[in-house]
């Protein structure tokens, strides 16, 4: 069973010794390597390249993909996917890694046990002083997980996944491209939709690094800007979702409508920030349109910004009140 290990990054050369380190390392035979270079402009491909010369014995193994221009991680999911050539796959993040080295075979094993088209390992977030168990795999049924994924109560992540490549394939599951945060969102869910079976291991394989300041998740921390685009990239990312499972889950469409009212009622809040008249014009109008038995939600979100932004929450407890019984807004 050949497995693809799958590396895009950008602007990475801080870390991507680290991460390359890791998977050449690994003591399973039969793997891919594919890096994936979203047109760097630092010295990160050359760095990769000094790397690969300390593992002569993969060097047949390792391909690297240089994009010509800069197409996002969203794109560079899906190349990945297409070029890959293994039966099961497994993303690595540039500014992460994974142990022990026989992390991968520990994968394959539990996928030969269990014939599960996705096994799950524990992970390890590391901030730059200390670090903390992160478990994405929930050990309930494959529903239950897949219902957690949308109301955010399991972790998304596809990283720190052994995933049966031809899910992907055969029901063309991909990022949408142009969506860069929380990418893996759209995909995770639809995966487990249509795994016949899937697996769990019992160890911490993957480390997931918070400390980079480039990061998407960093950068949105300190940029309302930046902030601001994350929630308009997370609102379409539910809204494809709630979409996708509306026939095929009815249980998840109010989870994913809750979702959706709390997104417009955080770019709302963000776009008054950074005096972004459209975002906000636009947010407003779509939540004039949500149903009226979803006026929970929104008084709930609007609970969250109420010491914030106050004179913001007046206009939209007003809105609720529109929306349904004023009971709902205390």
């Amino acid at each position: 069973m050949t497995v693809s290990i799958l590396i895009p990054f950008y602007q990475a050369e801080t870390y991507l010794e680290r991460c390359a380190r890791s998977v050449l390392e690994q003591t399973y035979p039969d793997i891919e390597y594919l890096f994936i270079d979203d047109a760097c402009t630092d010295g990160s491909v050359s760095l990769l390249e000094r790397t690969l010369e300390d593992y002569p014995h993969r060097k047949e193994q390792v391909r690297i993909l240089r994009n010509e221009q800069n197409l996002g991680l969203a794109r560079c999911r899906n190349l990945a996917v297409q070029e890959c050539t293994g039966s099961f796959l497994f993303w690595v993040d540039a500014d992460d890694w994974i142990s022990p080295a026989d992390a991968i075979r520990q994968l394959a094993d539990k996928q030969r046990q269990t014939g599960a088209d996705i096994v799950s390992a524990s992970a390890v977030r590391v901030h730059q002083d200390w670090q903390e168990d992160f478990p994405i795999s929930s050990h309930a049924s494959q529903k239950d997980t897949l219902l957690g994924f949308l109301d955010h109560t399991v972790a998304w992540a596809i990283w720190g996944r052994l995933i049966r490549v031809s899910l992907y394939r055969d029901h063309g599951i991909g990022c949408l491209e142009g969506i860069d945060y929380n990418e893996d969102f759209q995909v995770a869910p639809r995966l487990f939709y249509f795994a016949d079976t899937v697996s769990e291991a019992d160890t911490a394989v993957y480390h997931y690094f918070e400390g980079d300041p480039l990061s998407y998740t960093e950068r949105s921390r300190i940029d309302p800007r930046i902030r601001l685009k994350r929630w308009q990239q997370n609102l379409a990312s539910t809204r494809f979702l709630r979409e996708f499972f509306r026939d095929k889950l009815p249980e998840a469409d109010p989870i994913n409508e809750k979702h959706i009212v709390h997104y417009l009622v955080l770019i709302i809040h963000e776009s008054t920030r950074v005096g972004d008249k459209p975002a906000f014009l636009e947010a407003m109008e779509q939540l004039k349109r949500c149903d009226k038995d979803i006026a929970p939600a929104i008084a709930k979100s609007l609970w969250t910004f109420a010491r914030l932004a106050p004179s913001l929450c007046w206009y939209l407890k007003r809105l609720c009140c529109r929306l349904s019984d004023p009971q709902f807004i205390q």
